[in-house]
């Protein structure tokens, strides 16, 4: 193998490397819950966040 070929497979591996680390990494806060919600401008808050629809409104 020449130098040029070898350096190319170095170079093509780092690449899929990086770009795999780089994917991963937009992904690790995926699913993270807040602990806390502020309620929307102009609701009252009686408890942000909270089921939707409401157990009480659903029909029996």
């Amino acid at each position: 193998m020449t130098a040029h070929k070898v350096q190319n497979q170095y170079f093509s591996r780092m690449m899929i490397i990086l770009c795999v680390a780089l994917l991963s990494s937009t992904l690790t806060a995926c699913g993270v819950k807040p602990g806390h919600l502020a309620p929307p401008p102009g609701a009252e808050n009686d408890g942000f966040p909270h089921t939707y629809p409401a157990p009480n409104d659903l029909p029996r």
